[in-house]
């Protein structure tokens, strides 16, 4: 009989309760020590280490074939394991190593029993927390030629919301004779209002999208002098804000 590493744990955990019991001298009669002993070590193995089980619902991550002189990372902010929250088929997980891939739009994670990478299936991820940035999976259908299915950070939450999808494209140039690989961000923002989603870049297409309240917004653009071209996402989320305000 084969015994996988969760039963092997789980071994481990009755025999630490049990030999304690034996060698204190007192008889296990009827099984009724060792069954105690074997259902509380069962729950403490659960608390513990069960509840990454759930984790294990995912693929072998492809990792990127590196070129010389390779030009910014596919993830989203970092290439390092980053502590995070999610919640994956139902369960919630805190602490949990995360990595955003930006180019394939894919959560990766690393389990505590492997170095192995593993990318988790999308379909099966509500939310998910890195760098207190808080990603949510929307859903449209294939007919939206607009704007597509996939994890979008949830910026701002009110009557109106703020979305960004941050997302890179892995391009290979070749420079002098050299094939080299560079990583381009080609992000996105929407706006979310009256159950409509609309893609947003500059004042204008703002002022679009929230016109009832135009001329106070132009006023609060100019007296917080805000920069559409540096800080689009700062500024953006400052204006819903203060719509919201506004509005009420």
């Amino acid at each position: 009989m084969q015994i996988d590493f969760r039963q092997k744990l789980l071994l481990n955990w009755v025999v630490s309760m049990v030999l304690p019991i034996v060698a204190a001298g007192q008889s296990p009669e009827d099984g009724k020590v060792l069954s105690l002993a074997y259902d509380h070590g069962k729950a403490v193995y659960f608390n513990s280490v069960g509840s990454e089980l759930a984790l294990h619902n995912g693929i072998s991550y492809k990792e990127y074939v590196p070129y010389e002189n390779d030009q910014g990372i596919p993830y989203f902010e970092s290439e390092d394991w980053t502590e995070g929250t999610i919640d994956y088929n139902g369960v919630s997980f805190e602490n949990i190593p995360l990595l955003y891939d930006a180019v394939r739009d894919k959560v990766i994670t690393q389990l505590s029993t492997s170095t192995t990478k593993l990318e988790l299936i999308s379909e099966k991820i509500k939310h998910f927390e890195i760098n207190g940035h808080r990603f949510v999976r929307l859903s449209f259908p294939e007919s939206n030629s607009q704007i597509q299915t996939g994890f979008f950070e949830l910026i701002y939450h009110g009557h109106a919301e703020l979305y960004v999808k941050w997302q890179k494209e892995r391009k290979k140039i070749t420079e002098s004779g050299k094939l080299e690989i560079h990583y381009e961000d080609q992000n996105r923002i929407y706006i979310h209002k009256d159950n409509q989603f609309y893609h947003v870049k500059t004042q204008s297409s703002v002022l679009r999208v929230l016109e009832d309240k135009k001329k106070l917004i132009q006023k609060f653009i100019r007296e917080n002098h805000l920069n559409f071209k540096d800080q689009p996402v700062t500024s953006i989320s400052k204006i819903i804000a203060f719509y919201e305000s506004a509005s009420e």
